[in-house]
């Protein structure tokens, strides 16, 4: 075999290795962050569910936390936060609230830092402006604490698959 024959072979054998690897890296680094954003909900009482997706192109591979269920909205809202907006009564004369609200959770993701409990006089109306919430960004944070962290783990994988397929 021709010696520029033999290093095209040699670079496909050692790429396939390393593409294993780096994708088997992100489906376990998936699998750590679904966790993290579990432990997240844990304590909601409307609480979404987590999926891991992968995918792989030739030149890219991905990992994805997606939020699934009937609640995945409310992640949406307290993770990424929410402007000011109207909330008017539709199938009731009167919205009906209490005035206080501790929040659970405070934004950059610090857990249980509140009671999560309402508090204060109830209020009858039928509309409301909301003045939005403050994004919690857990799902940044999590990418951000990811230990070692996410560019590490896939020099490593590459590593391990490059000698591999020595």
């Amino acid at each position: 075999m021709p010696p520029k024959a033999k290093f095209k072979a040699i670079l496909a054998r050692q790429k396939k290795f390393a593409d294993r690897e780096v994708l088997q890296e992100l489906r376990d680094t998936g699998l750590e962050m679904r966790t993290d954003h579990e432990k997240v909900v844990r304590e909601w009482a409307h609480r979404p569910t987590f999926k891991v997706e992968t995918d792989e192109s030739k030149y890219l591979k991905t990992v994805k936390i997606k939020v699934k269920g009937q609640h995945a909205d409310i992640w949406t809202f307290v993770d990424k936060g929410t402007k000011p907006h109207e909330i008017a009564a539709k199938n009731v004369p009167f919205l009906k609230f209490q005035t206080g609200y501790s929040a659970r959770t405070a934004p950059i993701a610090k857990h249980s830092v509140g009671t999560g409990q309402k508090f204060g006089a109830w209020v009858a109306t039928a509309v409301v402006q909301h003045p939005g919430t403050e994004a919690r960004k857990f799902s940044e944070t999590i990418l951000k604490e990811l230990s070692p962290p996410i560019e590490d783990r896939i020099q490593a994988a590459v590593k391990r698959g490059l000698d591999k397929g020595k």
